[in-house]
């Protein structure tokens, strides 16, 4: 009867036994929500990264649209074989096009100086020269599928500026390049003909003339 009693007055009835148990699981749940406050403030910033980060190449993609091939389209980003996650622009694409980098990449673009090899056909299209955010920019040393070689300036991935084509049959065609369009005045010297023709463009298309010009004149 006395033990009752002071088990009454000590704690309400609950035995040292039951006290500890109690007590063991009021640590546990303590411990709980302790990590259940640090599970959702990790889970939040983990979601706060995902959107801050994430959103960065939510937006790299959005930059590298078009893609080329969804759909086919000549002017597109095109992955570089030989790099993870490396793109390069290219202006006019053909299908099925493959493309190799022996530059840096960074920021998922091919960048600095090195060779871009255009795997199209049975011949590459090869260029030497330095890219910008993927993108041909300044002086690039190219050689086409004819085998011709051509000198030539690009901004931004077009060309502009002054551009020379040295053929393998020994012609040279030289003239200007505005913002991706020959423009101007354009040369072509032929050994075989032993003379110059010259012809106008004007935002890349070619003016009809019932001769060539024969002098080094301005267009009109």
């Amino acid at each position: 009867m006395n033990e009752r009693r002071d088990q009454r007055q000590n704690g309400r009835g609950v035995t040292p036994r039951l006290r500890a148990l109690l007590e063991t699981a009021e640590r546990r749940f303590r411990d709980a929500a302790r990590w259940t406050k640090a599970g959702v403030v990790l889970g939040i910033g983990g979601l706060l990264a995902t959107v801050y980060f994430g959103s960065s190449g939510i937006r790299d993609q959005q930059a590298l649209a078009p893609q080329c091939g969804k759909p086919f389209s000549r002017a597109c980003w095109l992955k570089v074989d030989n790099r993870d996650a490396c793109w390069t622009w290219v202006q006019d694409s053909e299908f099925d096009e493959r493309v190799t980098w022996s530059g840096q990449c960074e920021g998922g673009r091919a960048n600095g100086y090195g060779v871009l090899t255009r795997n199209v056909g049975v011949v590459p299209i090869v260029a030497v020269g330095f890219l910008l955010d993927g993108r041909l920019h300044g002086r690039a040393d190219l050689r086409n599928r004819e085998r011709s070689v051509v000198n030539e300036h690009y901004v931004n991935g077009k060309r502009h500026g002054r551009s020379i084509t040295h053929e393998a049959g020994g012609r040279v065609r030289e003239g200007v390049y505005v913002d991706g369009k020959a423009h101007g005045l354009w040369s072509t010297y032929s050994p075989t003909h032993k003379g110059t023709e010259f012809v106008c463009y004007k935002d890349g298309e070619l003016q009809r003339r019932k001769r060539p010009l024969l002098a080094p004149t301005a267009c009109p």
